[in-house]
């Protein structure tokens, strides 16, 4: 398989791997849902795997290799069936056997956004390859790890550890991008990755970040009759400790399958509040709900694992997403690249990231509204 295929995450989302794209593909390589189960990437409340810089690569070697068998072993036609689909490009190449006519991007009927995947790549590839003929100066890299995991005997909040070994919380949150809360999950047998050189001086001082950061987060989903008081028996926890974190009061009343927060530990030892919740009304939408809270609806989406089109339930809590962490990093931006997808106008675009059409339209020196299908756009939205 050729090693050129590395360059892909450049096209498909920048090396960003918090890209989420409105077609519910994410991550460096953006994989689809049903990709990431396909090669055993993991989902819950506090692991998304297709995120992970590392396991979302692994997964998409396995899956470009599987297609580049499926396809003859042709270069082109893999990378064509890794943006189309492989079932629609075999479609596509019976019906021109049929014909008596060959494979060629020439001859395929693609979208534009399809047509154009291939040419772009081998532009990246000719850049990459010879980079001084087109005036471009890439840095050198040690042909070396830079990266390391430390297996963790306990539960991290990211914000406290980046803090513990030096490092900025949104590098820590890149490297282990796979993580969607404020936290790793629970499990005895969760992994961070760390900068090489911070490694060993994590390991020896594991123990003592654990003693004084004591907190320890779990789930817990609401079933038929249960209340908070009952939950709280269920782990030994103060009421009102329990209704802190969820942002409940004595009138709650909870919804069946609700995800609540249980804090196994003194709130008070924990840096933050997690985050705001919001009891769905009538009439409530992600958009209406990313316009009240200032938090863009595609963010609201990835905090519950909700469709961005899905019906809300009334009722339901929602994770907003607005506690200490996103307070604590309000003012941190980071930049995405979006793909314009057919239908797509900048208030639609606008509406999903919650940024103001005047914004994308300087960032990107745009000299009209009109977009196309395919076309890329930056995007500077929240960190978190």
């Amino acid at each position: 398989m050729p090693p050129e295929y590395a360059l892909l995450p450049y096209i498909e989302s920048n090396y960003d791997p918090f890209s989420i794209s409105s077609s519910g593909a994410v991550g460096l390589w953006q994989l689809m849902p049903t990709t990431g189960k396909i090669y055993n990437l993991q989902k819950s409340w506090w692991v998304e795997e297709r995120h992970d810089p590392i396991l979302s690569t692994k997964a998409a070697i396995k899956y470009l290799a599987y297609l580049y068998n499926r396809f003859d072993k042709d270069p082109i036609l893999t990378l064509i069936a890794y943006h189309a689909g492989p079932t629609f490009l075999e479609k596509q190449i019976k019906s021109l056997e049929r014909r008596g006519l060959s494979p060629s991007i020439s001859n395929l009927k693609l979208s534009r956004e399809s047509y154009n995947y291939v040419p772009k790549f081998l532009a990246i590839h000719q850049i990459v390859r010879k980079p001084y003929e087109y005036g471009v100066n890439l840095p050198k890299f040690p042909n070396e790890r830079v990266i390391k995991k430390i297996d963790l005997s306990g539960q991290v909040e990211m914000l406290a550890f980046s803090e513990f070994i030096g490092v900025t919380p949104e590098f820590l949150y890149q490297l282990n991008a796979g993580y969607t809360k404020w936290a790793t999950p629970p499990a005895e047998n969760s992994v961070l990755y760390l900068p090489t050189e911070k490694l060993l001086d994590a390991e020896e001082k594991m123990e003592s970040y654990f003693q004084d950061n004591p907190i320890r987060w779990m789930t817990h989903q609401v079933s038929r009759g249960e209340n908070l008081w009952d939950i709280a028996k269920i782990y030994d926890v103060r009421l009102e400790d329990l209704k802190l974190v969820n942002s409940k009061t004595n009138n709650s009343i909870l919804s069946i399958n609700e995800t609540l927060l249980v804090p196994l530990g003194d709130p008070e030892l924990s840096s933050f509040i997690p985050y705001q919740s919001h009891i769905v009304s009538e009439g409530d939408t992600l958009w209406s709900l990313g316009r009240k809270y200032g938090i863009a609806p595609i963010e609201i989406a990835r905090n519950n694992q909700l469709a961005l089109n899905g019906v809300l339930t009334i009722g339901t809590a929602l994770n907003i997403g607005t506690g200490n962490i996103a307070r604590s990093m309000q003012a941190k931006k980071r930049s995405i690249l979006y793909s314009v997808k057919q239908g797509d106008n900048l208030y639609k675009i606008g509406e999903l990231f919650n940024l103001e059409i005047s914004e994308i339209i300087e960032l990107n020196n745009l000299a009209s509204s009109d977009l196309s299908p395919g076309q890329i756009l930056k995007l500077v939205i929240s960190a978190l």
